[in-house]
């Protein structure tokens, strides 16, 4: 995470909120969630 905001934000090319978009976890179960989550929208 810390690339996207050294790189992608210092350049311009992302936001600070864009980075809230991401989720990350060691968890499969966790993960699985997310994604059933949003594909369920």
């Amino acid at each position: 995470m810390s690339w996207l905001k050294n790189t992608l934000v210092a350049q311009g090319k992302a936001t600070e909120k864009d980075l809230l978009l991401f989720h990350v976890t060691d968890e499969v179960e966790e993960a699985v969630a997310l994604v059933s989550k949003e594909a369920g929208r």
